[in-house]
C-alpha cells in the first residue's frame, strides 16, 4: 500500500501534479484577473475623472467661498408640517 502525502500527488501516469500544469486552473485564475483588471479600470473611470485645471480649481473655490459669505444670516429652520386639527 502507498501513502500519498499533501504535496506529493502523483497523476495517474506516475509523474508528479504541478500547481500550474492543470489548464483548467490557469484558465480560471486568468479568467478572474481579468474580471478583476476590467472591474477596476470601471471603477477609475467612473470615480477618478481628468484633472481639474489649476484655473478651474480656482474658479470653483472662489464660487464657492463667495456664495457662502452672500448669506451672513443663519438659515431659518425647516417648517414642520403636522396634521392635527387645533
Amino acid at each position: 500500500m502507498e501513502t500519498v502525502t499533501a504535496g506529493s500527488a502523483n497523476t495517474a501516469s506516475g509523474q508528479p501534479r504541478r500547481f500550474w500544469g492543470r489548464k483548467s486552473l490557469r484558465r480560471e485564475i486568468v479568467i478572474v484577473l481579468l474580471i478583476k483588471l476590467a472591474l477596476i479600470m470601471g471603477i477609475k473611470m467612473v470615480f477618478f475623472s481628468h484633472p481639474l485645471s489649476q484655473q478651474e480649481t480656482q474658479n470653483r473655490l472662489e464660487n464657492m467661498l463667495a456664495g457662502s459669505s452672500q448669506t451672513s444670516e443663519p438659515p431659518a429652520p425647516p417648517v414642520s408640517h403636522s396634521n392635527s386639527m387645533e
